[in-house]
Order: C-alpha cells, then structure tokens, then sequence
C-alpha cells in the first residue's frame, strides 16, 4: 500500500489528476467518518472531507515521506473539524430550512421525498451516533474508521500511527463494551453511504486551484445571497479560511464572530523594541517529518515572530489528536556517550536510548529507547569490531548485528564499575572481548560467555583509562601506565597469563585518558586521583593543593613505538594561560591532535602530533566527567557527506548536549536537532508559551515551533569576589524556577550559590531584578569558600605522601554535604502571593513579605519547617532537585509538602502551621493546587484532592482506577493532569463537569513529564528528555473551575 501510494503521489505531482482521483476514492470513506465522528452532521462531514483532500492537494509537496499520506490527511481532517468547531457559533441556515419558496414547484414533491428520507437517514445516524457516544475516544475513533469508513485495522493501523495489535485491541474492547448493540450498527451501516459524486465535487476543486502550489495571495470569497450560492459558501469555507492574511478580518456573515487567526505559509517579520542577537535565536527550524520513536516530528518550519497584537497562541501544521508530536526545544540534553565506527556513523546515547545520525548529518534518530538498565550519567562503553556493535550494560555485554536496532546478550559480566570495552581479532578469526572495570581487567576468548581475571602486575592498580595498539592492550591507572602483550605466545594462541608491564612514562601520575592515530599512542597524565566511593568525583583535597601550589595538573605524551619511548608533547603554553584542571578527553586523526580541557572548556589542537599547539574556545561544559569528543571525519571517508568540506568534524558532549565542529575544531555549534531536551516550568502567560530551559527564561509565540530567550537586566547589579565588585553582566545568571502570582510572571535565579528574584517586564521584554530582597545572612560563596578549605589536607604533606582510602572518602564527603546544601537554594520551592515571597534555603522556609520594607524589618522570617535529610552523596543532589519542598499559596492559605511526606497548611500567611493528616502514606510531593473551591495534591503514591483541608479524596479515572499524576494544570475553567506512567493509565485527563471525574484524552506520554499547560485547544506536556510534547485537544468543554487568586 505504502509503494501504491508513492507512486500515486509522485504521478499528481507530475501533473496527472487521475492519480489523485484514486488516492481520494481510497481514502475518502476513511476520512469522511473521522469527521462525522468529530462533527456528528453527515453533510458538514462531506464538506470537511473534500476541504481536507482540497487542502492535502495544495500541500502535496510539503510531505517529504509519501508513505504518511493516510495520518497526514487524518491530521488535515482532524485540524479543519478544530476549525468547524470555533466557527460553529455562526448561525448557518441548514438546507432543510430554505424557503421552499425559491424551490422550483415542478420539483417540489421530489424534494419533499428526498427530505423525508433524509430524515430518516439522520435518525438512524443518531442511533449509531449515540452508541458510539458510550465508548472512550480512542475505541469510539476505530469503530467508526472500521466500520463507517470501512477500513481495515492495518489501514487505521497506518492512519493514525499505532500499532495493528493496538488497533485490534481497542476494536476489541469496543465490541464488548457494546455487546448486542454492535448488530444496530451493523443494520444502520446504509445510512453512512457517500454520495456517488463526492470524488466528482472534489476532483472538480482540484481542477480550479493552481496544482500543487500553494497560494500565496489573499482568498476571494463570493458574496451572494442566493440559497445556491450560499450552499458554495458552505463548501468552501474551510478553503477560505485557512489563507486569510493576518492584515485582514476573517470572513463574518454576521459581524458578531469571534475573531480568528490563521498562520500563513509565508515568514513574517514584526520589529521588537529589543533586537535579540544570534545567540537567542533559540530553537530549530529543521524538524524531520518522520516519526523518531518517541513521537511524530513536524516537518520543516519557518520561524515566525509575532508581537503582543496576536490574540492566541497558534501552531503552522495541523496537529493530531491521536498521537504525541515531539518540538525540539534548546533545552539540556545529557548525552553520556558518542561513537564513531569506521564507516562513520555516529551513535549517540541519552537517557530516552540510542541514536543514530542521519546519513545528510542535519540530525539525530531515536534507533532504540529500549536499551538494558545503564548507568544514566557515565559514559557507556560501545565499540565495532567486524560490523557489529558492542556496549556494556550493567548486568551484561551486548551486541547488535543492525547498527543498534536490536541487540542481543552474550551472557553476563563481572560486576563492578564500567571503563572500557576493546573487542578485536584473535589469530583463529574468533572475537576476544577485553572489559576494563575501576577494579581491574577481565578477558573473554568465548564471545562473552565466561570471563577471566587478567591482573597481573595490576595489584592494588584502579583502572582509569584501556585501549589497544596492534598486538598490546595499554591500561592507564591510578598510579601509572601498564602494557599488556597480547603476541601468540602458545599454539591455539589463546593464552593470557601475561604479567602487566609498567611503562617509563607519568609512572607517579594517574593516566587518564588514551587516542590511538595509527602506530601514534597519545596519553594524558595528571596528579589528581579518583576515589572509588565517590564514583566521578575527584579528590578535592588533592586538586586544590595541587592548584595552590602552581604546579601542572596533567601533562600529554605520544609514543610511535608501542610505548617503548615516549615524548612530552604538554601544550605548555596553555598551562601558563588557561585555567585548566582537567584534559578530560582526547581524540585524534592521522596527525591531527584534540584536547578537551575543563573548567577553561577550551579545545587546544595540534595538526602536527603535538608539536605546536593553539586554543580553541568551545562553550561551559556540564559535568565534564561524561563529555566525550569523537567523531572525525572528511569528504572521501563517507559515502554519504553532502558538503566539499574536507576537514574533520568533532563532536563533544555533555549534559546540555552535543557541540559539532565540521572545520576540524575552529569553531563550534549546538548540534541537538532531533535529540528532544529538557524543559522545565512550562506556562501559559499573556498567550504566549513560557519555560525554563538551558538555565534561561524562554518564550514561543508559534505554539513552540521558535524560542527565544528573556534577557536578564542586570546593568545595576553586582556580586563582591575576593573583597572586589563584580558587574553582573560580567557573569552568568541562570535561570531555575519560574511562577505566576497577580497576573505578574516571576523568576528565581542564581550565580554561584546566591540567589536572585526577578520579575518579566512586558514592555521591555526583559526579567528585572526585584528590589530590596534581603540576603540570607552569611553568602553562600564564602561558604562555598570554606567548605573547600576544610578538605585541604595539611600543608605539610606532599601531594605523593597524600592518603587514599578513608581520608579522602571523609574529606570528599564533608566537602559535598556543605555543597548540596547551597545546592538545595537553587533547586528548592519557590513560590509568590502578593508581595510575599516563599523560598526554600538551606533546607529551611523562608517567608518574606515586601511590604516589611516600610517597617524597617526587611529580613527574611524562618517558618522553623526544616528538610532534615541528610544529603551525603552525589546521587542526592538529583534526588533534592525533585523532591524539595512543593509549594502553593493562595491569598492568606499555604500548603507546604515536605520531602519526607509530611503536608503542612497555614491560614496566615506562614505564621502558623498545622499538619494536615492524609488518608494515605507517602514518601514525597511533586505538586500542590489551590483552586478556588478544591486543594489538588500529587505525590509519589496516589493523587488527592480536598476542597475543605480535612477530608481527603483519591483521585481515580471513570473506571475507578486510582491515578498517579505528575502534574496539574489549568486552562481558564478546566483542569488538566498528566501522569507519566508507563501502562494503560498514562497520559493526560481532563476533569469533567457533568459527574467530576477524570476522563483520560491521550495516549501515554513518549517521556517523563515536567509540566503542563493548555492554550487553544492544545495540550503542551514539557518532558525530561525528550522536549516538547503537542496533542490537539478535540473539543473544549467548560466547568466551573477558577484559579484562585494569590
């Protein structure tokens, strides 16, 4: 069917009509019962149906993959019946209502017959109607694709973008749910018949528009006030429509319709007061049309700016309501891992799972989101060997025979902490798999079946770094480099009991990292250890006595004689200029040379092996620890390259994503097209969309397609360092946490460890700095200051006699307790009322009333609510981040949700607090909503709502099933929810105002949800992972519903 379909395509876009007529007499039934489903009128249906193949004409050559054209009309259809739904409000005169009068009287008995069976018609219509009324949406969709529009489930399978077994499941539960009322609708099926000319009417409208093309002028709407005419008004009005210009009124039959804005298909530019520079030209424009696994991609958009006079917020593609679309957003995305193969394709791993980029190098592809469990912030190992992918995962080795698609277990793995993989050829053409652990080297000769110690030489060694150079395995540790032979040295040369050699190089330094360029090894050496316990974390005591004493922290060397000899190739010149703690990887290509170095994130090259050096500036890199720079390639080293560009191309990543270099390192890009991101705090404000991501305030107009970030005024402010000022527009101020209290937008940010409020300023279309908050007491920086001091060991230890073990461990932690405490300032609650401020800091509540000002008492007030945790690893900080203090306020009422479970409630203002007793146990909040009648709580266990603060209700769907929300949200008077659970109870619900229950309207969500918001008729869900989620909304019903005022 797919290949059918192309070819049809391929012909109307040659010009052959005919080829079109069949893709409508193939589709129409389908498309027609969708929209008699969504409009419940047969005849509105029809029109819709020939305006969605009209529209689907125009736009034929917008749709990159043919194979979609069944769910891209489906989209079509499901956007014009949207549309028929805001328009309903106009008055049209049904044709059964025209004056009889103007009928010809010789054809009046005829006519009268035709009526009476059209009425009959429609009442069978409206038994099978009401039946299908019974069903949940998505059953009630496929039963009238199945057997109104005839259709097969593969067909509806391909139309709507699930699964067949999907289908079938949900035809399944339908028939039993209506049981002996399938066989009325079997009877009734006659009254669903299309009139015989509909293909004839809508081949005849192709024929009048310009093939292909779409218009570009301003639609001519007739004016006629015949009943002939009007009919023709009636069929064309979603034709109309859909071009208006936004300089122009829509069409109005009777002066009292609601204006209505459509976004045309040409850029449009309108000056701002502030003119935004390239680097807050946030977003994507190159958005694939395929779908990636986690949701349908848009095809390519134009970024267009619109100002305060657009009344709504409005998307330029027509949205399903069946299936989640993904919006690249320029948000984070952690990115663990990069590799490149021989044939360069290059593979990137995320927390969502595997990607691929695409043969043109303008994006990535989800390859699978089903990989085992892994560590989600280390890097993973993977290598090639022989066309096949290898990767460790925590329980096992895996290996893949279709680049990444689907892999397979070769048995499981010694445990411990991953660092390296090596898989080559043994001299019998069998696969030997070298796995390096921080504990130590295994050995496998039998593909991953068994495996064998392979330490000697190694005692008391922690492995950092293992890599391979023809016939010898090199192991970088904590106390040097060790060469293994790896030379047949018996018959089935399958025998391993070597002993490890300790090469002349760094041989009191860690080894870090390796690059292999041909017969060239390079090795990176420093003075800083790792502790084990600590996982990634470096021995602070250690790297600031090293610091303080000014002496190199690494140092790089390169060896052509398989680590025989070696020469210092240390860019010493970047000592003496950079501030650079640690080279955090190398990679290399033929003579070419690359170092990443942090915190400077400087690239520092060499085209030479190392002999010169220059610097390179990249961008602030995120957790260092799992940045990977991998990929180099040129024109005649891929069949695929579509540029003349010969020189590399490199690429880093890091927890905001990947950086691409394609002229060998000169200069450097944000390269996350298809990769999703992470937004945070996603909101409706003043009909603009607003979120939090990449540590800014962002802002789309365009229903998320564009984004572009708020600027931070900071011309006034300053921060002191080291007993001198420093102007804030020196620094970075991020942005973490956004709220809406009295139609104001406010922002809490931070530098360093100290945080900064801030409200939006419309006008200027920049955050301003709220003035006159006080400090927290002593600043976070200079605790920050001391923290550090008091894991510096004492001075009169040399940096070589410095203790491993329990020292380090008790230093490093004293060290991350004081730092994820700070830390907990900047990912606590924060929310405003008034002109009250609530903010977590340091684990505690702190209230600040702005009006306090006047009385000389302007301090913050601590409410004695305490976290107790105590937050004494690494992993916590994650943890802190999403279980901190959940707060609500709502005039004088507070509801408080502590990370151990406890909900707190304040009816003034903060001063007092009573603990609010729940039906249910949990262990944590993730949302409070205080509305004007009802308090929506969502924690860890069950959701509850309470309109009186006492008595508690678990929230359950229409089937009774208790729900797990994630979060809240409110569209004018209705109430959303969003649950991110991975089985039938995922998705979005909307609460009802006929019964008060919660109807689920989606399908699951592809990620982990953040935030919600709704705005005409679309539900934007804000994810983890995987950016921004779309799904059209089919109808908007009211309830008696209001957001309280705070």
């Amino acid at each position: 069917m797919q290949n059918n379909d192309t070819e049809l395509i391929q012909r109307t876009l040659d010009g052959d009509q005919t080829a079109f007529t069949e893709l409508v007499e193939k589709y129409q039934k389908g498309i027609h019962a969708l929209a008699w489903r969504k409009i419940g009128d047969f005849h509105i249906a029809q029109e819709i149906t020939q305006d969605a193949f009209l529209r689907a004409y125009q736009r034929l050559r917008t749709l990159k993959d043919h194979s979609l054209f069944p769910g891209w009309v489906y989209v079509i259809a499901s956007h014009l019946c949207t549309e028929w739904h805001r328009k309903k409000k106009l008055p049209i005169q049904s044709l059964e209502a025209t004056d009889v009068a103007e009928i010809d009287q010789v054809s009046h008995s005829h006519y009268m017959a035709e009526k009476r069976d059209t009425e009959a018609a429609e009442a069978r219509r409206e038994v099978v109607q009401k039946l299908l009324q019974k069903l949940p949406e998505s059953e009630r969709t496929v039963m009238a694709l199945h057997y109104l529009g005839e259709m097969t489930c593969e067909a509806i399978s391909k139309m709507l973008g699930v699964s067949p077994n999907t289908i079938k499941s949900r035809l399944s539960r339908a028939r039993n749910r209506l049981k002996k009322e399938e066989a009325i609708i079997r009877e009734n099926l006659s009254s669903f018949q299309l009139p015989t000319q509909l293909t004839q009417d809508i081949m005849k409208e192709v024929a009048r528009v310009n093939p292909i093309v779409p218009s570009s002028s301003k639609p001519f709407v007739p004016w006629v006030v015949s009943a002939a005419s009007a009919i023709l008004v009636l069929l064309l009005i979603g034709l109309g429509v859909q071009h208006l210009s936004l300089s122009f009124q829509p069409y109005d039959l009777d002066s009292e319709s609601a204006l209505t804005v459509e976004i045309v298909d040409t850029p449009v530019s309108i000056a701002r007061k502030i003119k935004p520079d390239s680097r807050n030209q946030l977003g994507t424009t190159d958005i694939s049309s395929k779908s990636q696994g986690t949701g349908e991609k848009v095809g390519t958009s134009q970024n267009v700016n619109f100002t305060n006079v657009i009344p709504t917020i409005e998307t330029e593609f027509p949205l399903s309501t069946e299936r989640w679309t993904q919006l690249d957003i320029p948000g984070a995305v952690q990115v663990s891992t990069l590799f490149a193969t021989k044939t360069n394709d290059l593979f990137a791993i995320t927390p969502i799972g595997l990607y691929r980029m695409t043969t043109d190098n303008q994006r990535w592809r989800l390859i699978n989101s089903n990989l085992p469990a892994m560590h989600p912030t280390r890097p993973i190992p993977i290598t090639e060997q022989g066309g096949t992918l290898y990767i460790v995962a925590d329980e096992a080795v895996l290996a893949s025979e279709d680049k990444g698609k689907t892999w397979k277990s070769l048995g499981p793995r010694p445990k411990g902490r991953v660092i390296d993989l090596i898989v080559r050829d043994n001299a019998q053409g069998a696969i030997e798999i070298y796995l390096a652990l921080l504990q130590g080297v295994f050995c496998s000769n039998d593909a991953g079946v068994s495996w064998i110690p392979l330490n000697n030489g190694l005692k008391r060694r922690k492995i950092y770094a293992l890599t391979s150079v023809e016939n010898a395995l090199f192991a970088g540790t904590n106390r040097g480099l060790f060469r293994f032979n790896l030379e047949p040295n018996s018959e089935d040369g399958l025998d391993r009991s070597g002993v490890w050699e300790k090469l002349p190089v760094a041989e009191s330094k860690s080894i870090h990292a390796f690059a292999v360029a041909g017969h060239r090894l390079y090795v990176v050496a420093g003075l800083l250890k790792i502790s084990a316990d600590m996982k990634n974390f470096m021995d602070i005591g250690t790297t600031l006595k090293v610091m303080m004493s000014k002496k190199s922290l690494w140092s790089v060397f390169r060896s052509t004689d398989r680590g025989n000899s070696w020469t210092d190739i240390t860019p010493t010149n970047v000592i003496q200029n950079e501030y650079a703690v640690v080279i955090n990887k190398i990679v290399a290509k033929e003579k070419t040379v690359m170092l990443l170095i942090v915190p400077a994130s400087n690239t520092v090259r060499s085209t030479d092996e190392g002999k010169t050096w220059i610097t390179v500036p990249l961008v602030k890199l995120t957790n260092p620890n799992s940045v990977a720079a991998l990929k180099v390639q040129s024109s005649n080293e891929s069949s695929h390259q579509q540029s003349t560009d010969v020189k590399s191309q490199f690429y880093v990543g890091d927890n905001n994503g990947i950086r691409r270099s394609t002229d060998s390192g000169n200069s450097w890009k944000r390269f996350n097209a298809g990769l999703g991101g992470n937004i945070q705090n996603l909101t409706v404000f003043n009909n603009k969309l607003y979120a939090v991501a990449d540590k800014k305030l962002i802002t789309s107009t365009d229903g998320g397609q564009s984004w572009k970030a708020i600027p931070v005024e900071s011309s006034d402010m300053h921060i002191t360092f080291m007993k001198k000022k420093i102007p804030l527009t020196k620094v970075n101020i991020n942005i973490q946490q956004i709220t809406e209290a009295d139609g104001i937008l406010y922002a809490k940010g931070y530098i360093g460890f100290e945080l900064i409020f801030f409200y939006l300023n419309e006008e200027n279309r920049a955050l301003l700095p709220i003035q006159g908050v006080p400090t927290f007491g002593e600043k976070s920086f200079t605790a920050f200051m001391k923290a550090m001091q008091t894991s510096i060991e004492d001075d009169g230890k040399e940096e070589e006699d410095i203790k491993e073990g329990e020292d380090i461990k008790e230093n490093a932690n004293n060290f991350i307790k004081n730092f994820l405490s700070m830390g907990t300032d900047i990912f606590g609650g924060f929310a405003v009322s008034g002109n009250t401020f609530y903010v977590e800091h340091r684990q505690k509540l702190l209230i600040w009333h702005s009006e306090s000002q006047v009385n000389n008492d302007a301090s913050w007030y601590d409410t004695k609510i305490e976290d107790t945790r105590d937050i004494a690893n690494l992993s916590s900080l994650k943890s802190s981040k999403f279980h901190s203090f959940k707060l609500d306020v709502s005039g004088d009422t507070t509801y408080v949700g502590k990370p151990d479970g406890i909900l707190l409630h304040s009816v003034d203002r903060g001063k007092n607090w009573k603990t609010v007793p729940l039906p249910i146990s949990v262990n944590f909040f993730k949302q409070i909503l205080i509305t004007d009648e009802t308090v929506y709580v969502a924690t860890d266990k069950e959701a509850l709502s309470s309109s009186d603060g006492a008595k508690w209700n678990i929230i359950t769907d229409s089937d009774g099933q208790q729900l797990l929300i994630d979060r809240f949200a409110l569209d004018g008077t209705t109430l959303y929810a969003v649950s991110s659970s991975k089985n039938a109870q995922g998705g979005v619900y909307r609460l009802t105002s006929t019964d008060s229950t919660w109807e689920r309207i989606t399908p699951e969500i592809p990620d982990d949800a953040t935030s919600i918001a709704v705005a005409n008729g679309v539900l934007y869900v804000g994810t983890e992972n995987s950016g921004l989620q779309l799904i059209r909304l089919e109808d908007f019903p009211d309830m008696p519903l209001t957001k309280a005022e705070k």
